[in-house]
C-alpha cells in the first residue's frame, strides 16, 4: 500500500534539544479512527546543523504509521514513559511543541503549538501561523529545517493562560 500521509510531533526545550514522536491511527469504539503517538522516540541534542535537523525530521516521519494501536491509549503517554515523568504536567512544563505533516499531493505542513494551562496542559495549534511546502520529501533540501526553526520561535515553552499573540 502506498503511503500518502505521515505526521509527527516534536517537543523541544529552551536549549533546543528535540524529542521526535511519530504518529499513527488507532481504532476506538467511541471515536472511530484517531491520531495517537507511537514509539519509537527519537532524540536530537542541541547544536545540530540544518542538515542534521532535516535528517532527524525525515527519520521520525519515516516511522509514523509503522503500526496501528488498538483502542484509545491509557496510562502514561509515550513522552512520559520516555522522560520517566510521574505526570503529564511535570513532563511537558518545560517544552514547546511543533506538529509536522506530510501529504504526498500537498507536501509539508509545519504548525507551531502552544500549551494551555486551562486545558490541562494540552498543546493547541496556531492555525493562522501555519507554514506550508508543496514539495515532496527531499526535493527542497533545507526548507524543512528552516520552516521548523521558524515554528520553534512561534511556539512558547511552558504553559500559557491564553494563546500568545
Amino acid at each position: 500500500m502506498e503511503i500518502t500521509y505521515r505526521s509527527i510531533g516534536i517537543y523541544f526545550d529552551v536549549a533546543g534539544n528535540l524529542i521526535g514522536i511519530p504518529m499513527s491511527t488507532a481504532i476506538t469504539e467511541k471515536w472511530g479512527e484517531i491520531l495517537v503517538s507511537i514509539e519509537p522516540v527519537t532524540e536530537l541534542k542541541a547544536g545540530y546543523t540544518d542538515s542534521e535537523l532535516e535528517h532527524f525530521i525525515l527519520t521520525v516521519l519515516s516511522k509514523s504509521f509503522a503500526y496501528h494501536p488498538i483502542g484509545f491509549p491509557t496510562g502514561e503517554s509515550i513522552l512520559q514513559k520516555f522522560k520517566g515523568a510521574k505526570s503529564w504536567k511535570a513532563c511537558v512544563k518545560e517544552f514547546g511543541y511543533v506538529f509536522i505533516t506530510w501529504r504526498k499531493d500537498e507536501g509539508y505542513t509545519i504548525t507551531p503549538y502552544w500549551q494551555s494551562r486551562k486545558a490541562k496542559y494540552a498543546f493547541l495549534g496556531f492555525d493562522n501561523k501555519e507554514m506550508r511546502w508543496v514539495t515532496p520529501p527531499g526535493s527542497s533540501f533545507g526548507q524543512l529545517a528552516k520552516g521548523f526553526r521558524a515554528a520553534m520561535k512561534l511556539s512558547p515553552i511552558g504553559p500559557q493562560e491564553s494563546p500568545p499573540q
